[in-house]
């Protein structure tokens, strides 16, 4: 599991260390999600909307996104 903690900080890291973006300067809550299904990308719109700081950078997007109950999305 360090191995992962590792990863996840070199990640972070990488993505800090890079220069600003267009998709750092917009409003709108954008999530780069990887071929891994992690959040590979977090953009201050979505800091906002979701609450979490750059520690959402590398965790799965399960995260964010729970997958549906097996039964499906509520009847309303």
């Amino acid at each position: 599991m360090s191995g992962d903690r590792s990863a996840s900080q070199n990640i972070r890291e990488r993505l800090r260390s890079e220069p600003g973006t267009l998709l750092e300067h917009v409003s709108v809550a954008v999530i780069g999600i990887d071929d891994r299904d992690r959040i590979c990308f977090w953009g201050p719109g979505a800091r906002d909307l979701f609450g979490y700081d750059d520690d959402a950078l590398a965790e799965p997007a399960t995260l964010l996104f729970p997958p549906p109950p097996p039964s499906g999305p509520p009847a309303w």
